[in-house]
């Protein structure tokens, strides 16, 4: 019997005999799998250990080096599983609507997942790519040293991973469990996922699921590897929610995944790569920014200011000329969108306008605000509630506005009554 942070069970229960009496084995195929690798009891272990562990952190478990090298196996097989699971997310969600092929075996209904038991595996399997997961924190808490890498296997990682530090305090066995996932075709898996189509859509608490996992491996992936496998995920995660309901946005799950999905991008730009316009980014803020939630709305003008800041940062670089393409892509953007119509439209509120002095004045630098824009902005300044913060936008946005849009707002202000001038107009 072993003690696990309160919890005594025979350590046969942990790791079954398949995996126990050897070391790491390859990684199994699909039958293999469903030859017994692991139970779903198996599982239910593991989420009871790794509930404890959180709170006592006992290292019992991880005295015995053998036991150790188990577990490391028994991981490396619910990685492979992983990948399997969401290779199958599109049979899963049909098979709970109820559209299950009527062709199945009964060896594949007898091993049906549950939505439930799918997202919970993979909420699992997303704290198994962090540090603080028992079977890395636990060896070094008891004074094992990680195992080093050689130089074929180092060679092999370094397809995927960031491996300058694997020779010190970072778990080798974490690094082979990311790079296993990767070379699977789990991010291809999840690329997938979110591409299913809407009879099949995955439920945001699922796609939350998915997006720790994400989230989780992206912090060992080098950059040639978030560009080719992180990038289609991010575009494929963004046109997913998309599609959800504002109550589904609002809800804290999903204004993370956009928080992570969000700042993500500023990984793909260095000095080294090329520009880019990041369309899908922009789609998902413009669904937040659409909202009836003010909370949402602001959420959405600040991440439209956030890509205009991140334009300006590589303003400063040396690629000119594509700048001035993403600068022409984002202006062209807003205009299509009419995001100044909506700002100072019928629905407009003022912490919203607050928010727009960056979109304004970029605009006005690209030269793109019309005589158009300037009669709706002016419009709302005549309102008595707003009037004020819209004034305080308008002086210094003139500075930069070209010389048509200024003389245009001048013929505005020549028209308004005396008996309406206000210490903001004169």
């Amino acid at each position: 019997m072993s003690c696990l942070n309160g919890i005594n069970f025979p350590v046969a229960t942990l790791l079954p005999p398949s995996v126990s009496a050897s070391p790491a084995p390859p990684c199994p195929d699909s039958a293999d799998i469903a030859a017994g690798f692991f139970t779903r009891d198996t599982l239910v272990v593991l989420y009871n250990y790794l509930a404890v562990w959180v709170q006592k952190q006992c290292v019992c478990l991880f005295r015995d080096a053998s036991t150790v090298d188990n577990f490391c196996a028994l991981m490396h097989q619910l990685t492979a599983f992983c990948v399997q699971r969401i290779k199958r997310l599109g049979v899963i969600l049909e098979a709970a609507r109820g559209g299950g092929s009527s062709s199945s075996s009964s060896s594949e209904a007898a091993d049906a997942w549950t939505v439930e038991e799918t997202e919970r595996f993979l909420l699992f399997m997303a704290k198994a790519f962090l540090l603080q997961f028992p079977l890395y924190a636990g060896p070094k808490q008891v004074g094992h040293r990680f195992e080093d890498v050689g130089t074929a296997e180092g060679t092999q990682l370094a397809v995927f991973c960031e491996v300058h530090d694997s020779s010190g305090d970072l778990p080798v066995a974490l690094l082979r469990n990311v790079m296993l996932f990767c070379k699977s075709g789990g991010l291809q898996g999840m690329t997938d996922a979110f591409r299913l189509p809407p009879e099949s859509m995955m439920p945001p608490s699922m796609a939350h699921a998915l997006i720790s996992i994400l989230c989780n491996t992206k912090m060992w992936l080098n950059y040639r590897a978030v560009h080719q496998l992180f990038g289609p995920v991010r575009s494929s995660a963004l046109a997913y929610m998309c599609q959800l309901s504002d109550a589904d946005l609002r809800a804290q799950p999903g204004r993370s995944m956009a928080d992570f999905l969000w700042c993500s991008v500023k990984d793909n730009v260095d000095s080294s790569s090329s520009v880019s316009f990041d369309r899908d980014g922009l789609e998902l803020s413009k669904k937040y920014f659409c909202s009836t939630t003010l909370t949402m709305r602001l959420a959405g003008i600040t991440q439209i200011n956030a890509q205009i800041n991140m334009f300006n940062d590589l303003c400063s670089t040396d690629s000119v000329v594509e700048v001035e393409n993403v600068g022409l892509k984002l202006a062209g953007w807003i205009l299509q969108n009419k995001i100044i119509e909506h700002i100072f439209g019928p629905n407009l509120h003022v912490e919203v306008i607050k928010q727009s002095h960056i979109l304004l004045n970029f605009l006005a630098v690209e030269g793109k605000i019309s005589n158009e824009h300037v009669n709706v902005i002016w419009q709302a300044a005549q309102l008595k509630h707003c009037s004020k913060q819209v004034h305080d936008l308008l002086l210094p946005l003139i500075k930069n506005l070209e010389a048509g849009p200024v003389l245009h707002l001048y013929e505005l202000m020549k028209e308004l009554p005396v008996k309406e001038h206000t210490e903001q107009v004169c």
